[in-house]
């Protein structure tokens, strides 16, 4: 909209076409009642998902320390508008799933920041969001919204889940080429070898294309003329 299409745009594909529904007489003829049989063609949307949740929300904190009195628990400390915190909250419901011996806890603490103050909890909150695992009321570890190591401190604290997808065997790694048949296809040795490495972020090279600014006076410069995309973020 602002700075023109680009050419790895991929073409829009066109609409499939819509399969007429079944008539009503189709469907008793299948001893299904009329309704659920065009029900069941309908497009599954979220609002036609139960609201059902696995993490409970408190509000005060004396439900906190009930809540932690005992046993396992992990609570995530929130905000409304944080942006990370949103996107976890999904992958957070999906844990506790997998974890019904443990309590799941979320505390808006920028609602309640004022309560907050007043316990030792506002010294444990660094950033958000901020995990905390508690055992039978004592702190065990902390977390952030990085999923893969939230996924591991759960593993150690709580324990595997019995959903936990089996580790695959590592591929059988495939014998590199001699040099002798690299120079029999007129290629350079190293270059054979090279080419059959695995790249990582370590080999590519450190360029970027997106400018740090870090003061006023360079933002009011750096927007002054042209389009401009700015990222305001944090390192947290």
């Amino acid at each position: 909209a602002h700075f023109g299409s680009t050419e790895s745009a991929t073409p829009t594909a066109a609409p499939a076409e819509e399969t007429p529904k079944e008539t009503d007489t189709a469907a008793v003829e299948r001893n299904e009642a009329p309704a659920v049989a065009e029900k069941a063609e309908q497009e599954i949307t979220v609002g036609d998902l139960p609201d059902v949740t696995t993490v409970t929300e408190i509000t005060t904190v004396k439900e906190y320390k009930d809540a932690i009195a005992k046993g396992p628990v992990l609570l995530d400390c929130y905000a409304s508008w944080c942006g990370p915190c949103i996107q976890l909250a999904p992958k957070l419901e999906k844990l506790a799933a997998e974890y019904p011996h443990v309590t799941f806890l979320k505390f808006d603490v920028d609602e309640h920041d004022e309560e907050i103050e007043e316990d030792e909890l506002a010294d444990e909150i660094q950033g958000l969001p901020t995990l905390i695992f508690y055992k039978d009321g004592k702190i065990v570890d902390k977390a952030g919204a990085n999923i893969d190591k939230l996924e591991e401190k759960a593993i150690a604290h709580f324990g595997s889940t019995e959903s936990a997808t089996p580790t695959a065997a590592p591929a059988e790694e495939t014998p590199k080429e001699t040099d002798t048949a690299a120079v029999e296809r007129n290629e350079a040795p190293a270059v054979a070898e090279k080419a059959e490495q695995e790249i990582t972020v370590g080999d590519l090279p450190d360029v970027t294309t997106v400018t740090e600014i870090t003061t006023v006076k360079e933002y009011k410069d750096a927007i002054a003329k042209g389009p401009v995309l700015l990222d305001c973020y944090a390192s947290w």
